[in-house]
């Protein structure tokens, strides 16, 4: 899930830890961690092979990663359905420099400042991991052919080609109905709460000028951006607006009625507060948990069930030697 949200991930997770799924994951390494998404490396099946529920067999590959197309369909095997999600370049760009705090490694620059010195910034990643034209390095394309418009351009096309689904940040209700319809999932199951949201006083805020200078700096960002967000306007047209708005409605109302059950209606709780009143309550505590928690769990979980499938293993050999 390349480019993605936090709840994103989550979303998927938890629809695997209650249909009994199982998860790639490695056994060392947390989610955003290791290999997954702190260096350069691709995503590679040998980093989970060692993993003791490895011969179960996959089902969902939900963690952040640098894509890798080829080996997440080995992972996976056969042919599985592959979503991504983009957001706005600038603002994108915003959010990665408060999250990675890079006004501290790049000596204390101001966003005005760090504008002024892009040419200069245009290869530095942030411990190998954030930087210019996030959401293509990503998705697997090599750093030093950012402005390379031909291999952007034959990049996106392969991008286009490779997911079932690519959504948007900005028509983030509309990505979920899509969403809905190609996984054919129960609106219940695409109920979410912000945990984690930045508080709009961190949030950088950009002039015009400031953020077209930076989509000109993230032009191939941006690129990706513009044609993928055509097909995904392409892709809801051909649904229909009036069904989508039914739909919209719906995923609303599922969300309304978890809302009612476990927060007594409250609507605007965030953070602590909302997952201090949604542990109170039986069947809603697994909305509340972090990432790296709820990745704990299913690993032990798919730990629990690989010995047993071990245990049974070896009592069939056992019968069968009698």
């Amino acid at each position: 899930m390349p480019s993605g949200l936090s709840h994103l991930p989550e979303l998927k997770g938890r629809y695997a830890y209650i249909n009994d799924l199982n998860v790639i994951l490695p056994l060392k390494w947390r989610n955003y961690n290791g290999r997954y998404n702190g260096t350069l490396e691709f995503f590679s099946t040998k980093w989970f092979e060692d993993a003791p529920w490895h011969h179960l067999g996959y089902d969902v590959m939900t963690i952040h990663t640098r894509w890798n197309h080829t080996a997440i369909k080995q992972a996976l095997g056969g042919n599985p359905t592959c979503i991504t999600i983009i957001r706005e370049p600038a603002d994108h760009f915003e959010s990665i420099y408060g999250y990675y705090d890079f006004f501290n490694f790049f000596g204390n620059l101001t966003m005005p400042e760090f504008l002024d010195n892009l040419k200069d910034l245009e290869l530095v990643r942030i411990n190998n991991v954030a930087g210019r034209n996030q959401m293509l390095f990503d998705l697997g394309f090599p750093v030093p052919d950012f402005d390379n418009e031909d291999k952007v351009k034959k990049f996106t096309d392969e991008v286009e080609k490779n997911f079932d689904l690519v959504m948007v940040v900005e028509k983030f209700e509309e990505s979920m109905v899509l969403l809905k319809h190609l996984l054919c999932w129960d609106c219940k199951d695409f109920v979410f709460f912000k945990l984690n949201a930045r508080k709009e006083e961190s949030k950088l805020k950009l002039s015009a000028d400031q953020a077209d200078k930076l989509r000109r700096w993230l032009k191939a960002d941006n690129f990706l951006y513009t044609r993928l967000r055509k097909v995904f306007e392409k892709n809801v047209k051909e649904f229909g607006y009036e069904r989508m708005e039914k739909e919209k409605k719906k995923l609303s109302s599922a969300r309304n009625q978890v809302i009612e059950r476990c927060l007594s209606g409250k609507k605007n709780l965030t953070g602590d507060s909302l997952i201090e009143e949604m542990r109170k309550r039986p069947g809603c505590r697994l909305y509340t948990i972090g990432g790296y928690t709820f990745m704990d769990s299913v690993k032990l979980d798919q730990w629990k069930k690989a010995d047993t499938a071990a245990l049974k293993s070896l009592t069939k050999k056992c019968k069968s030697l009698k």
